[in-house]
């Protein structure tokens, strides 16, 4: 054995064959002692000698391998590792592969004759195309160069100013997933970035390639979450080239990202003619989402698929009319209704109407939700009031302003306009196929609850969540708020004769449904009546005698200081005055502001 061995270790030595033995080769030769001698009988250097030299190779691998192991274990795991090593590296260099921390990348030459055929494509086109590439970069560095000094002068300004003008109207905004950028848009983001980066080196490499530039390979990576494409081009050659030929290559990409973004807006101004075929427009605005337990569901409410087609006096012919009548109907007086005069024989006589804390006129006090107090004149009076069931009197009438605008037929009738809340409107919604819907509350709830844009979730406000419209009230005497509630979006019957009354009545005799679940103390004391009560909008509820006095929640109460639904803070300064427990600055951080400044307000006695 030990004749054997030398023999092959010499014949491997003088060989120098390429196999995947090698590393074996080399400890055997390291290992060889200075005594073995080639045998006799076989050249070293005829085909034969080479041959064999092969085969003993192939027969010795394993047998080798445990020889040496067994004598120097260090040395073959040290070799067995730089091995594994040497195949790894080699295996990513064959597929292109390369990692780092926070960074892959992959190259290939696969596209190499696609990019030769699109760079040699008309070459007349491609260098009129590729110049005016080169213009138009040359004018974007210009402009870019004022962009980013306006947004310097902006940024500036935010600095050394509290209040500088203009400040929340960013020329430049970053883009931070998460931050900025709901994670619901990353996906699309993400591919929007990948698509222009692949755009972006088409156009260098095709550029290069149309200046003789030599082409090496296409490769895309991804940094941490950000993915991009890249060429490789044959430095030499591009520094060889003349300065305006480098141009041309360098202000490709930007060229090419430019031109797609001009395709994708055409895409979008034409894709209504492509689609035509599989639907109709100019025929209402199509409710595609209706918010659960808002003012607009229910059964006389929206539903999905509705098409809406009139606010009030107001055509509703797509999307965007929906939003301007909504508008529309904030901004203007409340509209009103022909009546004919045989409806008011309803009211054996004018109802005695007594003013609200907010100035308004309230005539309805049978605690029913389903009337409403209408103001009218005739020819005797001008200002008499009537409180006529809402949707029995004004379902089938016409809009009006005055009594002028009923005077078209025989039959005699009166505007009749509802005398509600300051800035609460009752609106008429016309959706085919159902029944008219009565709305009565703020326009903005029905705008968010019901959007045939689908408007997000998250711009809903704790009131329309709740079917809640809130009222804030500026009492001249004591200059204080007074807010109450009534939850009266669909305007639905009172349920009495219930375990629990939902119902409690308000110092001006108006009527607060609560959603009472549980009693969870109800006893008398020698003074009073205590009851404790849950609600899953205001929590724990403490009522005395009938009147509430303490709520666990005060949310409804801090958003009708905050003027939900009405006020827009976003990217605006916010000043709270006394923070109390800090339930206000908590609210309003959610909705985005600028800045916000809380100033606690002491007094010492």
């Amino acid at each position: 054995m030990e004749s054997r061995m030398r023999h092959i270790t010499c014949i491997v030595r003088e060989c120098q064959l390429r196999y995947y033995s090698g590393t074996i080769r080399r400890i055997l030769i390291v290992e060889e002692p200075s005594s073995w001698t080639m045998p006799r009988g076989r050249p070293r250097n005829t085909w034969l000698g080479q041959m064999e030299c092969y085969f003993w190779m192939v027969g010795l691998d394993c047998v080798s391998a445990w020889g040496v192991a067994n004598q120097h274990p260090k040395l073959f795991c040290r070799v067995t590792a730089t091995s594994i090593k040497h195949s790894y590296e080699n295996w990513l260099a064959s597929n292109g592969l390369m990692l780092s921390p926070f960074h892959v990348r992959w190259q290939t030459g696969l596209f190499n004759r696609l990019f030769a055929k699109w760079g040699r494509w008309n070459p007349k086109f491609l260098y009129y195309w590729f110049t005016m590439g080169m213009v138009f970069g040359i004018m974007a560095m210009f402009g870019s160069i004022i962009l980013l000094f306006k947004t310097l002068m902006q940024t500036l300004s935010q600095m050394m100013y509290e209040n500088p003008d203009g400040s929340h109207e960013q020329v430049l905004q970053v883009v931070v997933p998460g931050v900025n950028l709901p994670v619901s848009q990353m996906a699309y983001f993400f591919v929007a970035i990948l698509i222009s980066g692949v755009i972006h080196e088409i156009g260098h490499g095709v550029a290069a390639i149309r200046e003789q530039v030599r082409f090496n390979g296409f490769g895309m990576f991804i940094f941490i979450i950000y993915p991009g494409a890249f060429v490789d081009l044959f430095t030499t050659h591009l520094q060889l080239i003349s300065p305006v030929q480098q141009l041309r290559i360098f202000c490709a990409g930007v060229w090419h990202n430019f031109i797609l973004g001009l395709a994708a807006l055409v895409s979008l101004l034409v894709l209504p003619l492509f689609l035509l075929p599989f639907y109709y427009t100019g025929a209402g605005a199509l409710i595609t989402e209706v918010i659960e337990d808002s003012p607009a569901s229910g059964p006389r409410g929206l539903f999905v698929g509705d098409l809406v087609t009139q606010l009030e006096d107001c055509r509703v012919l797509s999307v965007e009319d929906w939003h301007s009548c909504m508008k529309e109907i904030i901004y203007r007086p409340q509209t009103g209704y022909c009546v004919n005069e045989a409806t008011l024989q309803w009211v054996q006589a004018p109802n005695r109407a007594f003013k609200r804390l907010d100035g308004t006129m309230e005539c309805c006090n049978n605690n029913s939700l389903t009337d409403i107090c209408f103001t009218y004149s005739n020819n005797l009076d001008s200002h008499l009031y009537a409180c006529l069931p809402a949707r029995r009197a004004i379902e089938s009438s016409g809009i009006c302003r005055s009594n002028t605008d009923c005077q078209k037929d025989f039959v005699p009738e009166l505007c009749l306009i509802p005398s509600l809340e300051n800035q609460t409107r009752l609106i008429r919604v016309k959706h085919q196929p159902q029944m008219d819907m009565l709305f009565v509350g703020y326009p903005l709830h029905l705008q968010y609850a019901a959007d045939s844009s689908a408007t997000l979730k998250e711009l809903q406000s704790v009131f329309q969540e709740q079917e809640m419209t809130e009222t804030v009230h500026n009492v001249e005497k004591n200059n204080c708020l007074v807010t109450y509630y009534g939850k009266n979006g669909r305007l639905p019957a009172i349920i009495r004769g219930g375990a629990i009354d939902r119902y409690w009545p308000t110092a001006d005799g108006r009527l607060v449904e609560y959603d009472i679940d549980e009693v969870l103390f109800d006893d008398d004391s020698p003074y009073q009546n205590i009851k404790i009560l849950h609600s899953q909008q205001f929590g724990n509820i403490l009522i005395l005698n009938g009147d509430v006095n303490l709520a666990e929640s005060d949310l409804p109460y801090t958003q009708a200081i905050m003027g939900s639904g009405k006020e827009d803070y976003a990217g605006k300064e916010v000043l709270i005055l006394g923070g109390g427990d800090g339930g206000i600055l908590y609210e309003v951080v959610k909705l985005k502001p600028k800045m916000i400044t809380m100033v606690e307000i002491s007094f010492i006695c």
